[in-house]
This record gives structure tokens, sequence and C-alpha cells, in this order.
């Protein structure tokens, strides 16, 4: 398509025709289609635009030879009579990164003062040394909205100088400049020490945008303005508020135990706020929520977090929250956990799994894990499969002597997951009480989906019967189960264990003769001849 046609369909009144031309202005070269396509910036509809600033996005610039291009989107961005075309060429702009920021550091002295504020916005979309240089001069004009703009672009970029500008700006005599500076800083997430927030927590908005830096200060003097935020009507207040006494909380144990004293000390009606959050659309400000309602023993916490758990938010999450209030928090959760479990209905799951986490993270005494180890036990065999998933993940780590019968009978079950939960256990049972797990396994048959763990752990525990229990595994019509069978043979290392493997290799599973060959190696290793008997 030529040149001429090209033109004539940007000319059209359909919109449609004139955004299929700027897709197809390639076909002309970059060079023309890069001077054609330039019209169409400025276009009135919005789709014409969006094609436009993509297809000059990709045009390859070189600063020098396309100087031309790189103004006349500066002048797009300067003018204020097409606010569609500002905006498209900003965007080009941006693509073009440190390329475009000389160029635009050039044009600062020569556009309009009105203008001003959107070269620098610009800037700081190109990036690089040489736009964050002109920001942090732009930053002490005397013109407050080129200041603000400016510091805007240094929230954007950062850097040391970019940051210690807006430090000092913080001490500002125009209130704005204050406020574009606290926003700035709060954007690139730096500790701002209390004694510097002081002198704005005077001033009503000033206090507002400093709320989400107080919590960065580590300082206790912060604790008092975010409570008092709790009970503020905004809810961007109670959000920032909720976030920075979190924050402070996690800080270390001396400030845990100032939020906490602060928390349990606040009003029925603050509570009841701060639950609203749980609500909230950011996982973070829920999370912050729960981690203050329990720090407070709000009755109600625990409740709040199985709902959520129910709702798929992670108990690895949630269960550190209820330990960090304090060094009998989470004692003080499990027991109320335990208690409550019985009137959770469909989220019986989680309030197990909750009360197994915290005692992971709490170290509860005897007594406290005792009520748990009754707690798992009473439910190994309730209905509900996730109920009895929970249960056996957390035997694995809290399980006893007496637990070994019932894990061995779960072991044989037809769902995998919950058959490797129970065999797994057994496992890490056998490592404390090898004869409770060796006596539980005696009338266990090494079958089911769970057969090749059942298989190892045999090997693990020993006894009597295990050689003749391994042999009669080799005739299981699952290879897996005949390969554990093989590995717990050589695992065991009787004097018959060699010939028995010996015949594994004839197999006609090749993971079986795999098995059979490593477990041969083995046996050598260990200074058993696994021939010696065949000889």
């Amino acid at each position: 398509m030529s040149l001429r046609e090209l033109e004539r369909l940007l000319d059209s009144p359909d919109a449609l025709v004139r955004r299929d031309a700027v897709m197809q202005a390639g076909s002309i070269g970059e060079r023309a289609g890069t001077a054609l396509v330039l019209r169409a910036l400025g276009d009135d509809d919005f789709r014409v635009r969006e094609e436009a600033a993509r297809f000059l996005g990709g045009v390859s610039v070189d600063h020098d030879v396309d100087h031309e291009l790189l103004r006349a989107l500066v002048a797009g961005v300067a003018q204020d009579a097409n606010v569609g075309l500002r905006n498209a060429s900003r965007e080009v702009l941006r693509k073009f990164g440190t390329v475009a920021a000389h160029t635009l550091v050039e044009a600062l002295p020569q556009v309009e003062p009105s203008a001003r504020k959107f070269v620098l916005e610009a800037l700081a979309g190109s990036g690089g040394d040489e736009a964050r240089a002109a920001l942090v001069s732009a930053a002490h004009d005397a013109d407050s909205l080129i200041a603000i703009a400016a510091m805007d672009g240094l929230g954007s970029l950062g850097g040391e100088r970019a940051i210690a500008v807006l430090q000092e700006k913080l001490a500002a005599r125009e209130p704005f400049e204050r406020v574009a500076a606290l926003d700035a800083l709060v954007r690139l997430d730096v500790a701002i020490p209390f004694q510097d927030l002081a002198p704005l927590l005077s001033d009503r908005v000033l206090r507002r945008v400093a709320l989400p830096a107080l919590g960065r200060t580590g300082d206790e003097h912060a604790v008092p303005y975010l409570v008092a935020a709790l009970g503020e009507r905004s809810a961007h207040s109670l959000r920032h508020a909720a976030l920075g006494l979190a924050r402070l909380q996690r800080h270390d144990r001396e400030l845990r135990a100032v939020v906490t004293a602060a928390m349990s000390s606040l009003s029925t009606e603050v509570l009841a706020r701060v639950r609203t959050l749980l609500s909230d659309d950011d996982p973070s400000v829920v999370l912050a929520a729960i981690l203050l309602l329990a720090g407070a023993r709000d009755p109600e916490a625990l409740s709040l977090a199985v709902v959520l758990c129910a709702r798929g938010v992670s108990v690895v999450e949630l269960a550190p929250l209820f330990a960090a209030g304090g060094e009998d928090a989470g004692e003080h959760a499990i027991v109320a956990l335990v208690s409550m479990v019985a009137a959770q209905g469909d989220a019986r799951a989680a309030v197990i799994e909750l009360a197994g986490e915290l005692c992971t993270l709490s170290k509860p005494s005897a007594t406290t894990l005792g009520l748990v180890r009754g707690l798992l036990r009473a439910n190994l065999d309730h209905p509900d499969e996730s109920v009895r998933r929970v249960v056996l993940a957390a035997l694995f780590r809290y399980c006893e002597a007496p637990d070994a019968k019932p894990l061995a009978a779960h072991a044989l079950q037809e769902d995998a997951e919950l058959a490797e939960l129970a065999a797994m256990a057994l496992h890490e049972l056998a490592v404390r009480e090898p004869d409770a797990v060796r006596e539980a396994l005696v009338d266990t048959p090494l079958a089911g989906l769970a057969a090749p763990l059942l298989a190892a752990l045999v090997a693990r525990v020993g006894g009597a019967g295990a050689l003749t229990r391994l042999r009669a595994a080799l005739l299981s019509e699952e290879a897996p189960t005949r390969a554990a069978a093989v590995a717990g043979l050589a695992r065991l290392a009787a004097p018959e264990s060699a010939e028995i493997i010996a015949l594994a290799l004839h197999d006609e599973s090749p993971e079986v003769q795999v098995a059979a060959l490593g477990a041969l190696v083995q046996l050598t290793e260990l200074g058993t001849d696994p021939f010696a008997q065949r000889v």
C-alpha cells in the first residue's frame, strides 16, 4: 500500500479504517510509517491512539538519528489542547526509556511553565541518571506544582540522592510539598525515623499520609498514633493503621509487647472496626487484622481465623499470628481451639489443622499437647475425609505408641493420600517407638496403595517375621511393592536375602530388576557376597 493511500485512509471518518491504516503503516517502511503514524497519535478515537502508540513504541530509536521524532513526542506531551495526544506521547516516551531522557531534559526550560509538570511526569517514566538529576533539581523549584510533580517522579525512580532530597522536603514550608515528599518516601518503602515524622503528625492531612510510614519506624512512639487511627471513620486510616501496627508487632519482642498491651485496652467498638478488615480485598490487610485481634485476645479472633481457613487462607500464614501475641498466646489459642471444635461443623478440619500448626510453633505444655493428641485420636475415624487428612498429617508429628495400630489400619484404606499419610506417620513413629510399630505391623498385610511404604517400614523395624513378610511381598501383583520388598531385603542384610534378591533380577518389571541390581550392589558394599549362597 502506498503512502498516499494510507494518508487517505487516515482521513477517513471511520475510526476502524483509521486504525487499520496505522496497522499497515509498516508496509511503507519504518521511517515513512513513523512520520505518518505521528499524525494518528492525537486521533479523536482511543483505539487509533492505542494502535499508534503501539506502533511507535516498537520503533528502533537512536537519539541522534531520531531527534526529530523524540522532539515531536515531547511536544505532544507539553501541549495542553489534546489530552489524548499528551497521554499517548508520554506512553511512547516511557517505552523509549533512557533514550528519550536527554530530549526531555533539553525541553524543560523551553516549554511553557504550565507544561513543565507534564514533561517531568514523562521524565519519571524514562528513568536513568539524567532523568533523576533533572527531577532532583526540579524538586527545589519555587513553583510548588513543579516541585510536587518532580517529587512524585522521584517516588517512582528512587535512588540515594532522590531519597535524600525527599527527606529534606519533609521540612518544606508548603504543606502540599511535605505531603508529596512523604507520599513518595512511602511508595519507596523508606524507613523514616519517627523524629522526622513527629512534626507532621499534628496536621490532620499529613498525619493521614504518614500512617503507612509509622509502621516502618520500629519506634514505640508510633503506637499511640496508629492505635488512635483505628478508631477514625476513614477506611484508609483504619487499613493503614492495622498494617502499621502489625508491622511494628513483628519488629521485635519489645515492640510486640507494647502493641499487644495497646490492643488489649481497645474498646469493643474499635475491635469491631478491626474485624471489618477481614473482608478486605488485600490479603496483607486481612492477616494484619487477625494478628491484632489475636494479640488483643479477642474472643472472636479464632472463630474468624477458622472461617478464613475454610475460605482457603493458609494455616501456615494464620498460625504464627496467634503465636506472636506473647509467650503463652499460642497455648491459649490451642486450648480455645480444642474446646470449640465440636461446634464447628464443616470447619472442623480447619480447627484441627490450626491447632496442630500452633503446637509446632508454640511448644505447649504436656497437658495442652495431651489435649491436642486426644482431639486427633477422637477424629481419626471421622466420616469427613478432609478431617481425616488433617488428623493424619498432624499425627505425623504428635503420634505415640498407642497410635501405631490405628495408623497401620489407616494405611490400608483405598484413598492413596490418606493411606500414604498414615504410613508416613508410622515411619516417623518408628524412630521413637520401633517396638510398637513392629507389633502393629504383625497383622498388617503389605498390600494396598501404601504397600511400598509398609514394606520399607517392615524392613526398617525388623523382627523375627520380617524376612518372611518381605519374601511374600515379592509375590505382589504391584511392581512398586515388589521393588520396595527387594530394597527392604537389602536393608535386612540377612544371609538368605541375597539369594531371594538375585531371583528378582528375572522379574518382568524393569523397576524391580533395577531395584534388585541396586540391592545386590548394596549388599556387596556391606561386605556380603551376594552369590555366596549360590556357588
